[in-house]
């Protein structure tokens, strides 16, 4: 008897642990049976894995490649935190020519290269201003083998963005003339101050250009003038324009949709880098506040009867927005909160 009951509980773990092994094989059975088609099996998605760094594929564990992509498409809008804090030039001359010409009717783009790119100019402007209020900015278009002027330094963003719809109603005509375009800008951004940016960015939607002259002693002006000169191509790439970016400093890159687009546009809209020709100095900055009046009087910038005005704290001009450059004093006019730093926020996932 005492023998039959020392058997009995080695026979109780056999029988449990027998099936517990069967309830594995029959499991897996099951998953093989239901994941018999590729699509339904586990992949091993090794190009989620790499990450697009400066031009450099890098790659990086699984788990951390979500981390890494969404740390890289948010470099614009904070500090790189392994580089530290990095000087930028915060007062920047920023000249967007906007191709115009006839391949921007092209409709690989919804509903066409010139409404599609139009939109993120829009979204550009908007946001050059939000993160440099000291920001200006000129508009410059191409079409018929000329450049036009659209608006100038000094223009309020809200302005910026009509004359860019009047422009823009104006259809896609000709032929484009990057030189003259680049040989415009120049003219605008040759004067100004050695503590400010020189900065051009290309919005072109054609695969070649019809100048007047030889573009490399044009390449050669930028270069002597340290303006910077960045590209964003509806069209596929073309080798000028890339190798004018690269010559002075520049990005380049080709749009793939209307998504990709924005995101390149975003990322000029954060100040560049510092350069070594810049020369720091200090320099006046205007907050004016905004009077109303029970009469009208004219505003510097659109010499139009208004009740409501920014008056310049030292000149007492008016101007109908902020942030603006006053005509008078040709100093920087902004408002406090253009001064705020921007709260890093943390990405939450929704759960429905």
């Amino acid at each position: 008897m005492a023998e039959e009951k020392a058997v009995k509980p080695f026979i109780v773990e056999e029988l449990i642990t027998e099936f517990e092994q069967r309830y594995d094989i029959d499991e897996q059975r099951d998953e093989e049976l239901y994941s018999q088609y590729a699509w339904e099996k586990d992949v091993d998605k090794s190009w989620e894995q790499l990450v697009d760094k400066d031009g450099v594929l890098q790659f990086v564990h699984q788990k951390d490649a979500k981390t890494a992509l969404s740390s890289l498409e948010g470099a614009g809008l904070r500090e790189n935190a392994e580089g530290g804090i990095q000087k930028r030039g915060v007062v920047r001359n920023l000249v967007i020519i906007f191709d115009t010409s006839d391949g921007m009717r092209e409709v690989d783009f919804k509903p066409d290269r010139l409404h599609c790119a139009a939109t993120a100019v829009k979204g550009l402007i908007q946001g050059v201003f939000h993160q440099g209020p000291m920001t200006q900015l000129a508009l410059v278009a191409l079409r018929d083998k000329r450049s036009i002027m659209v608006s100038k330094f000094g223009t309020p963003p809200s302005e910026q963005i009509e004359l860019l719809d009047i422009t823009v109603k104006g259809g896609a005509e000709g032929v484009p003339s990057l030189q003259n375009g680049l040989e415009m800008a120049i003219g605008i951004l040759s004067g100004m101050p050695a503590y400010t940016t020189r900065e051009i960015i290309v919005i072109f939607g054609s695969t070649k250009t019809f100048d007047p002259g030889n573009i490399l002693t044009t390449l050669q002006k930028l270069k002597d003038e340290h303006i910077a000169v960045n590209a964003v191509s509806i069209a596929p790439e073309m080798y000028i324009l890339k190798h004018i970016c690269v010559e002075t400093g520049g990005s380049y890159a080709v749009s793939r949709d209307a998504i990709h687009m924005q995101k390149l546009m975003n990322g000029h809209t954060m100040p560049p880098k510092w350069r070594t020709w810049m020369e720091p100095v200090l320099t006046k900055v205007g907050f004016p506040p905004l009077e109303k009046a029970n009469t009208a009087s004219l505003c510097i910038c659109h010499s139009k009867l208004t009740y409501k005005a920014y008056v310049c704290p030292q000149c007492h001009s008016k101007s109908c927005a902020i942030p603006t450059k006053c005509k008078v004093r040709k100093r920087n006019s902004c408002a406090f909160k253009h001064f705020l730093l921007l709260i890093e926020l943390n990405a939450l996932r929704m759960v429905l």
